[in-house]
């Protein structure tokens, strides 16, 4: 089961990179608590997909940044995080819930469930650590 099947707006992935978003290798940048109940996961992945819009290129991006944000019935655990953690996410489906789990190596860091999985952001941008 792929990310794009998982959210809630497939659409704005499949427009933005034709259904690619790197969930291996990302910086964990934040994990923000909000009312509703809602957790928002901002990332980095310091790479740009296959297919980015022209504008990306013409501003001379070469990573990106996106932001999932999971809610309704939601169950979260830090056990092991700093910001800009480099991990990699996997998500699935269980039952009537969507399940991203957070690595450092083969060390859990942190989970989440939901009901909802959503994109609420992407956006290409120059990270100047990449030559």
């Amino acid at each position: 089961m792929t990310i794009l099947s998982l959210l809630t707006n497939p659409k704005i992935l499949e427009m933005v990179t034709g259904g690619e978003l790197s969930t291996e290798n990302i910086e964990l940048m934040s994990i923000l608590l909000h009312d509703g109940p809602a957790v928002n996961l901002a990332c980095n992945y310091l790479s740009l997909p296959m297919t980015y819009p022209k504008k990306w290129k013409e501003r001379g991006c070469n990573a990106i940044r996106y932001t999932l944000s999971q809610s309704v019935d939601i169950d979260v655990k830090v056990l092991k995080w700093s910001p800009g953690m480099v991990c990699n996410l996997t998500i699935e489906r269980l039952d009537d819930y969507i399940l991203i789990n957070a690595y450092k190596k083969n060390e859990h860091i942190m989970s989440c469930s939901s009901r909802f999985l959503t994109l609420e952001r992407i956006e290409g941008y120059t990270d100047e650590r990449i030559v």
